[in-house]
């Protein structure tokens, strides 16, 4: 009877083995429903197989099922699964779910086990900036990048909580930011930061963000950046085609014009854009973005360049030159206008947005927050200088900043004659 019952549970043990792994292979093949399902087929032969529950948590995370992924990762450690891991996994799921004290307490369990885990300090980090204790992110952040030094995520993660900790105590974000530069001297967000925070009196404002700096961040940000936008009220898109419309009136005989979408990140532009357009390019330094941005179907073709080079290479080109929200990752701004100018053919349009510098007379300024403010007074120079014809000029709200307006301009030139610049 007892080797029944042995053979009987080894058999049934056998079976959710098989359903685990079949889950496992489709969790590796993102499909996820029907992980899922062999899943609880595994649980059902098999209701004490702890690392089925915790490979059930993490699907269910991914589906953003937090309090059953939660529920998941807790049976997985009740039945003995006491890894560092799961408890990771556990402190993500609840701090996903809106739990961040939770979270920092599983967090710090894992931490206990293995506190070289870069990732758990990473975690850690999220918890405490949810909760607003800026200052223990950033040595969270601090430690996850001192233990991987190319860990992209938590370099980005410490460039937003140093900036938040900088509106609270200043000292403390600048003191935090040089420990970063001196140990990651030359990792482009560490370097951005130490500029827009003026850590060292000695070294001049560049005059523009690196080519590394926008590529990282944006990569980073490019699957869930227009949820991101949407939360902050963006409004740059809808500002630069209302601003369009007024003059590119609908043609009765079709789209016409050639049209460059600079800078066009996931692609807010290109469909307002695309009913002027007999030929629609986009180009961006991020091919993250681009990739969202080909999914809208509205580019005739997309290019990964920096817009200055892109635009040497396009004299003469086009019609309609739009760039949204792209010069506030630009300082100097009269070379690459001299280059949009020589782009655009006789009669086009260049239609951009700045962010607004409080001093009019200001060439631009780097903001503690990473991007680039602009003067009016100097911007309009620099515009009458290429012999550009200043057809709108308005200040409007681009979005908004731990719940504040930020201003800028929306700037629309005409080129009114043939000669290069």
């Amino acid at each position: 009877m007892i080797s029944d019952l042995s053979q009987r549970l080894s058999t049934l043990r056998l079976i959710a083995e098989t359903h685990c792994e079949r889950g496992n292979q489709f969790a590796e093949q993102g499909q996820e429903d029907a992980a899922i399902s062999d899943y609880h087929h595994a649980i059902q032969y098999c209701p004490d197989y702890p690392e089925v529950w915790n490979n059930l948590g993490n699907v269910l995370r991914q589906k953003g099922q937090w309090a059953e992924a939660v529920t998941a990762y807790r049976h997985a450690l009740t039945l003995g699964l006491n890894h560092p891991v799961v408890y990771y996994n556990l402190g993500t799921a609840l701090r996903q779910g809106g739990e961040p004290n939770a979270a920092i307490t599983a967090l710090n369990v894992a931490l206990a086990v293995a506190p070289e885990f870069p990732e758990i300090h990473n975690n850690l980090g999220n918890a405490f900036r949810d909760l607003e204790r800026f200052s223990e992110a950033v040595e969270a952040y601090l430690k996850a990048v001192h233990l991987q030094p190319e860990y992209h995520d938590a370099h980005a993660n410490l460039a937003s909580a140093v900036y938040l900790l900088y509106q609270q105590t200043p000292e403390y974000a600048i003191d935090a930011v040089r420990r970063w530069r001196a140990e990651h001297p030359d990792h482009p967000v560490a370097r951005h930061v130490g500029a827009a925070l003026a850590i060292d009196a000695s070294e001049p404002t560049p005059e523009r963000a690196s080519d590394d700096y926008v590529r990282q961040t944006f990569n980073r940000f490019a699957e869930d950046f227009d949820e991101k936008l949407r939360a902050i009220g963006y409004r740059v898109p809808e500002l630069i085609l209302s601003t369009l419309a007024a003059v590119l009136p609908s043609s009765t005989q079709g789209p016409s014009l050639e049209i460059l979408d600079a800078g066009c990140g996931t692609g807010l532009c290109g469909p307002g854009l695309r009913r002027w357009a007999k030929r629609l390019e986009g180009m961006d330094l991020s091919s993250g973005m681009l990739a969202q941005a080909d999914r809208r179907g509205v580019y005739d073709a997309l290019e990964v360049k920096e817009l200055t080079e892109y635009l040497a290479l396009r004299q003469e080109t086009f019609d309609v030159i739009a760039a949204a929200d792209v010069f506030c990752y630009f300082g100097a701004l009269e070379p690459v206008f001299r280059v949009a100018t020589r782009a655009l053919r006789c009669g086009g349009w260049f239609v951009f947005s700045v962010e607004r510098a409080e001093e009019n007379e200001t060439a631009f300024r780097l903001g503690a927050h990473g991007r680039y403010q602009h003067g009016e007074t100097a911007l309009r120079v620099i515009l009458e200088n290429l012999g550009l014809s200043i057809e709108k000029w308005s200040t409007e709200t681009l979005r908004c900043e731990n719940g504040c307006p930020v201003f800028g301009f929306i700037v629309l030139v005409k080129k009114i004659n043939g000669d290069e610049n």
